[in-house]
């Protein structure tokens, strides 16, 4: 795997919003955009994107002292997903094929993924996932 041109934005993004989380000083969110725009020039140093998303976000955590900037927003997505975990057991008791709509909940389960998606109504969107397909499914 390498880092991709098309990634860059993305984890430049990560970084602000991991500064913005981490701190209200505009003024740090400025110099972490510094560090982080001087480290993309490197990007090829990097054997992947966690890799370079990873060394953004020491940035952040060196600027401000805040180990976690997405603490909180993981204390909300486990308490959203607690709160939806009813409404999915109840779906797989429900199917036929039980083993492939375990894999499918398993795999909408990634949109959870707090640096990607901004999810307001959980449930909607799983309920929405759960109704495509597997983009390869050999079922």
């Amino acid at each position: 795997m390498e880092v991709f041109l098309d990634c860059l934005p993305c984890i430049l993004r990560q970084v602000l919003e991991a500064a913005r989380l981490a701190t209200d000083r505009t003024e740090v969110h400025e110099e972490i955009m510094q560090e982080a725009t001087k480290l993309l020039t490197r990007y090829r140093k990097y054997p992947n994107s966690p890799a370079l998303t990873g060394a953004m976000h020491q940035i952040v955590k060196e600027f401000t002292g805040v180990f976690d900037p997405y603490r909180e927003v993981k204390k909300k997505n486990i308490r959203d997903a607690l709160q939806v975990y009813p409404f999915l057991r109840q779906f797989l008791v429900e199917q036929k094929d039980q083993l492939y709509w375990a894999l499918k909940i398993a795999a909408t389960g990634n949109i959870i993924d707090a640096a990607v998606n901004n999810i307001q109504d959980l449930r909607h969107e799983v309920e929405k996932e759960l109704n495509k397909g597997f983009a390869v499914c050999d079922r």
